[in-house]
């Protein structure tokens, strides 16, 4: 998950190597003349099939949605990605030689109003040992999915606040996904994702009203003040 993070951000500061406004969506910024110019048509079209198309492997979607078990995801898929991104790399090294050109990157973003999260409270370590308790106790998490809940609470514990933060971001919208479709009657919304149909996200999850009109009741079984922190 972080390798694609990376991987996006970084195409994007090459994209601005040469296009003005870099694209939101990783499919639009994989089928850029802009990037196709740097790294070649071919290898473009070997991002796609990985990361950036529902038609092949998608495994960014796949894994940044809470689709993907800990077990689903061979290791040669990663290996693949590291090969991807370091080859990529000597791509662009030739390109800026031969073009005279200096990547410049996009400056990181600053979270602001940081003391408006100290309504939360400190989680100690007592905290942290109960946690690991319910965690194999509740119904919210899928059992395929323990061992990502595991590794977040590692990384908590050893100071890793975006490694946490990433696999429980992408675990709570898998539970919230199981829930949303439990209460709005819809199981069929709990569809993995796949090439011919939408998969249920967090902008849907969260949504007062579902796709037909008719109230989502999620935000109601959370209660207002779930709503406002989420």
């Amino acid at each position: 998950m972080k390798l694609t993070s990376c991987l996006e951000r970084a195409l994007g500061d090459v994209f601005l190597l040469i296009g003005k406004e870099c694209p939101f969506l990783l499919r639009d910024l994989l089928a850029s003349e802009e990037l196709a110019q740097v790294f070649s048509q071919s290898v473009m079209n070997v991002l796609k099939v990985f990361v950036g198309s529902p038609c092949g492997l998608n495994l960014r979607n796949v894994l940044w949605h809470g689709f993907a078990s800990p077990e689903e995801i061979p290791p040669k898929y990663c290996s693949m990605m590291i090969l991807l991104t370091a080859g990529l790399g000597q791509l662009l090294k030739s390109y800026l030689q031969n073009t005279k050109l200096t990547l410049a990157h996009r400056s990181f973003i600053t979270l602001a109003n940081l003391e408006d999260l100290i309504v939360f409270p400190d989680v100690t370590y007592e905290v942290l040992s109960v946690l690991e308790e319910v965690m194999t106790k509740s119904a919210f998490i899928l059992k395929i999915m323990l061992p990502y809940w595991e590794v977040a609470l590692v990384k908590f514990k050893s100071h890793r606040f975006a490694d946490c933060a990433i696999l429980l971001l992408t675990q709570l919208e898998t539970g919230l996904r199981n829930v949303f479709a439990t209460l709005n009657r819809c199981p069929k919304r709990l569809l993995t994702a796949e090439s011919t149909a939408l998969y249920t996200t967090f902008d849907e999850i969260l949504a007062k009203h579902l796709n037909d009109g008719k109230i989502n009741q999620l935000p109601l079984f959370l209660g207002e003040p779930a709503m406002i922190r989420r």
